[in-house]
């Protein structure tokens, strides 16, 4: 979708939401529109901030506003000074179980592990208790994010 085109369609969409939502609301409101239509696919780049505040004739603090609730919810993917994109949709079944990892890898992004610390040492005896072993058993412990 052309420029011009995506800056009518929100256009439209934020006159014909009601004049007492804040405007941030009412772009937020339009853009999520135009997702939903299809308007706008998982994987387009957005206008930069500059060209939708002139566009729309709104300022860019309104803007910022506006896909910072898009970029919170998930909805965009934002890189400072480079792009704005919107966000691919994950559909999650509330009936099964995935880790992070492969909810990550279902966004197209690439899960990642730093280790904080390892290390084996002597049980405390709260873990001696937990894990039912006696106190000259080696543990190991791993800490990572």
């Amino acid at each position: 979708m052309t420029t011009v085109n995506l800056i009518g369609l929100v256009s439209r969409e934020m006159e014909a939401t009601a004049s007492d939502v804040p405007l941030y609301r009412r772009l937020k409101s339009a853009i999520e529109a135009a997702i939903r239509s299809n308007a706008l696919k998982a994987g387009a780049v957005l206008p930069g901030e500059r060209v939708l505040a002139e566009a729309l004739s709104i300022s860019r603090v309104t803007v910022r506003k506006a896909l910072a609730l898009l970029e919170e919810e998930g909805q965009l993917n934002r890189r400072h000074g480079s792009k704005t994109e919107i966000g691919s949709r994950v559909e999650k079944s509330l009936s099964t179980l995935t880790s992070f990892s492969e909810d990550i890898l279902a966004r197209g992004l690439k899960p990642g592990c730093l280790w904080l610390s390892k290390q084996i040492s002597r049980p405390s005896p709260a873990e001696m208790m937990a894990l039912g072993i006696a106190g000259n058993t080696n543990v190991v412990r791993m800490r990572r994010v």
